[in-house]
This record gives structure tokens, C-alpha cells and sequence, in this order.
């Protein structure tokens, strides 16, 4: 059990995807619905092609299927570009796959959607008959403050855009144990500037655990640095916090 099996499913819509969607599309597996949406075949006459609204319903044979010579090469790049990330976050102990959901294109609100598969080291720890599991990191490294941080604030606070910031975490408890600590996963702080909320609560033999970061505007006045240093706070706190697998 000093291994955590995990499978992550992230979701970005608007500026949040920007970084990530040449990446995440490495595969040019969109060429095919390309390729079948707007190809025309030259051999079939103009007055016998239908129309449905404004478009053109177009032939769907083979001609219009992309064959990526470098495919699995693009592939690979793809996972090693994923796993290098995570790895900015959590310690991984193998990437084990990367799937495409939704490919984002086609504007601000197309969602870009996939899920990734791999092992976690180091967030569990024997404790006697029991087990520490550092819940918190897994909603990734948050801002921790400094004290000159915390004390005040010199110039006005620019951020490139609001954005919100959710995890939905779903936890399997191993058969033979209880849950404590969830007492510490319980956050709510909210103010005009932003906020930080996060729950916890057991369903059956699992543990679900909701956070969501807000920042609700690109810009603040310094003398609103208190707001961001009370909601930024609570989510390194809660990134630091820790449950107890208790052998029953």
C-alpha cells in the first residue's frame, strides 16, 4: 500500500487550455474528423451533392482518412510532455498513460479534456498498524507566502486573467481501515477577490474531497492584498494537510 494507483481526469476551458492544447493534440488524430467534415469529392457532380443548412454534406470514404507516418513517435512525445509536468507537481512513481476526451478546439468554450493514469510515491507513510496519507498534495503545489509576504504588499496586484481552479478527488479506503482527520479538509473562505473552499465526506467505502480556487479578477489594488493572502493561505494549508488510514 506505500504505492497510490491514480487516474486523473482534467478538464480546461477558455485561457486555462491555451499551454496545453498544441500539446495535448500532438497525435493529429483531429485530422481525420477534418478530413471526413470538409473533404469533397471532385468526381461527384456539384447539382447532386445535398445540402444540409449551410453545409455541405460531404463523402466519408477512405480519401479522407490522415495516415500519420510519425503517429507513435508524436505519441510518445505527447506522454513525455504530460509526464514532465506532473512531475512539476507530484511525485510520480510511473506515467502509465495519456488519453485525448476532447480536443478543445473551435474556440474559448470547446473543452479540452483528458485523462492520464500513473502511480504516486511518498504520500503514504506506515505509522505502526496505520498509515499517514498526504491528502493535500494532490490538488498540486499551492503559493506559499512568505512572512515579508504576509506583512504587506508594495505595488498593485495584476494577474493575467480570473480563473477557477477545481478538483473533484474520489479515494478508495483499503478494506480493514477508517478515515480520520477529515475535520482538517473542511475550508471555506470567500471575499470579493477570491476564495478557497474545500470539503470532505465519506460515501460508502470511499473518501470525496471537492476544493475550488477562485480568482475572481485580473486586477486589485494593493491595499487588497489582504483578501488574496487569506484565500491563497487556506489552499496552502489544506495542501499540507494529512489523513489517518486507522486499521480497524
Amino acid at each position: 500500500m506505500d504505492i497510490a494507483r491514480a487516474e486523473r481526469i482534467s478538464s480546461y476551458l477558455g485561457h486555462e487550455k491555451t499551454s496545453l492544447i498544441g500539446s495535448a493534440n500532438l497525435d493529429r488524430s483531429y485530422l481525420n474528423y477534418d478530413f471526413a467534415k470538409y473533404h469533397v469529392d471532385p468526381t461527384i457532380d456539384k447539382g447532386k451533392r445535398k445540402k444540409a443548412g449551410s453545409e455541405a454534406i460531404v463523402d466519408s470514404g477512405d480519401n479522407t482518412k490522415y495516415d500519420d507516418p510519425d503517429k507513435d513517435e508524436h505519441i510518445r512525445e505527447r506522454k513525455d510532455i504530460f509526464e514532465k509536468s506532473l512531475k512539476e507537481d507530484l511525485d510520480v512513481g510511473k506515467y502509465e498513460d495519456f488519453e485525448l476526451l476532447k480536443d478543445g478546439r473551435y474556440g474559448d468554450t470547446a473543452m479540452l479534456q483528458f485523462k492520464e493514469k500513473f502511480t504516486l510515491k511518498k504520500l503514504l507513510s506506515k505509522a505502526g498498524r496505520n498509515y499517514i496519507f498526504e491528502v493535500g498534495k494532490l490538488i498540486g503545489d499551492q503559493i506559499k507566502l512568505e512572512p515579508s509576504e504576509l506583512a504587506g504588499r508594495q505595488v498593485d496586484i495584476w494577474i493575467p486573467h480570473a480563473r477557477t481552479i477545481e478538483n473533484n478527488i474520489s479515494i478508495s479506503i483499503p478494506a480493514g481501515y477508517s478515515v480520520e482527520g477529515l475535520q482538517d479538509l473542511d475550508m471555506t473562505i470567500d471575499n470579493e477577490s477570491g476564495s478557497f473552499i474545500s470539503t470532505a465526506k465519506l460515501e460508502n467505502d470511499r473518501l470525496l474531497i471537492s476544493s475550488k480556487k477562485i480568482y475572481k479578477r485580473n486586477f486589485d489594488k494593493k491595499e487588497a492584498w489582504p483578501n488574496y493572502v487569506a484565500f491563497l493561505e487556506s489552499a496552502y494549508k489544506f495542501s499540507q494537510s494529512k489523513i489517518v488510514f486507522k486499521k480497524k
